[in-house]
């Protein structure tokens, strides 16, 4: 998934307690943050890692976050209660600010479904986007909140979605590919995960990404066992 936009649409609610956070590699520089509440609800979003993080790194980390945070109210958590853990991130402070601004997002006072996004940067290293005028209305959709939620609930209730180059409804995107998977968990609909990129990526190894994600998740709740 590397040089490739990640979009996930999250649902929300208020008041809810911090149970477990777990962090999914998705590729060298990136991780999908889970975060995991009292009542079963899956809040995520895509947050940048140091290079080369072993995902035994990433396990460390997320218990110790875990443990810090367990019981507490998601909208009052702040640095301040995971100070022991910004110590021992003293050579990577902006992984330690990139948590807390993550926890945050998932976690804040509203109802309203969010998209997070990451890796819109790397677009520009792409070959077919280094034309600026070609870029500028892909990133126009980009930074369009209420536009991407429409793309992303274009595909949910299709399990995994392939739409290629002019099969996108949506202008601005036309000359992209875009891979869409709907994530479920007991029957509800925990988030929506997208990919968009140049129609030249690497479809095969996206999906197997997606559904690690879908089985990960799958087994952080037990359900693989019922």
């Amino acid at each position: 998934m590397t040089k490739n936009v990640s979009m996930v649409l999250a649902n929300r609610q208020i008041n809810r307690l911090f149970r477990y956070v777990k962090f999914l590699p998705l590729d060298g520089q990136r991780a999908i943050l889970c975060l995991i509440t009292d009542d079963g609800i899956v809040d995520n979003c895509v947050i940048d890692v140091p290079l080369g993080m072993k995902q035994e790194e990433m396990d460390y980390l997320a218990n110790r976050i875990s443990n810090k945070l367990q019981g507490h109210n998601i909208a009052d958590i702040n640095g301040e209660m995971l100070r022991d853990v910004y110590t021992e991130l003293s050579n990577d402070k902006q992984l330690f600010s990139s948590i807390i601004e993550a926890l945050r997002h998932v976690g804040s006072n509203s109802n309203e479904q969010r998209v997070f996004l990451g890796g819109t940067r790397q677009l520009l290293n792409q070959p077919e986007f280094r034309n600026v005028e070609r870029i500028k209305d892909l990133l126009a959709i980009l930074e369009e909140e209420k536009v991407l939620k429409d793309i992303l609930h274009a595909g949910e209730n299709s399990g995994i979605k392939i739409t290629i180059g002019s099969e996108n409804k949506f202008t601005g995107i036309q000359d992209c590919s875009m891979v869409q998977a709907t994530y479920r968990l007991n029957g509800r609909v925990v988030g929506t995960m997208a990919v968009l990129g140049p129609t030249r990526m690497e479809y095969g190894k996206i999906i197997s990404v997606m559904d690690y994600l879908h089985q990960h998740l799958r087994a952080l709740f037990g359900e693989d066992k019922k």
